[in-house]
């Protein structure tokens, strides 16, 4: 995230950050939803963070993500909804570069 601000990608670009949670019940989710509200006090960060609830294995299948070892990130074209770019681990100077000239 560092790097994307650094390019000031977020004053350009919508940028959210998505945790993906295995689907559970309603109650449980307003737990963690309230736990992660408690431990994001940035209100910037918070303002971006969306928590999805789904079939996890259903969701990195078709985004072809092969594991849950590291993050993975997008870069999704807001009108067709394609996705431009794609990546493994936290987003690099080098990343940003590339998907953002």
């Amino acid at each position: 995230m560092a790097a994307l601000q650094a390019a000031g990608v977020d004053q350009s670009h919508h940028v959210l950050e998505m945790p993906v949670i295995r689907t559970s019940s309603k109650f449980r989710q307003m737990r963690l939803d309230g736990i992660m509200r408690a431990a994001f006090k940035d209100p910037v960060i918070r303002s971006r963070t969306i928590t999805v609830y789904l079939d996890k294995d259903m969701f990195r299948r078709s985004l072809e993500i092969p594991n849950e070892d590291t993050l993975h990130w997008f870069v999704v074209d807001h009108a067709t909804k394609s996705i431009l770019e794609r990546g493994e681990g936290p987003i690099t100077a080098d990343d940003v570069s590339r998907c953002f000239r």
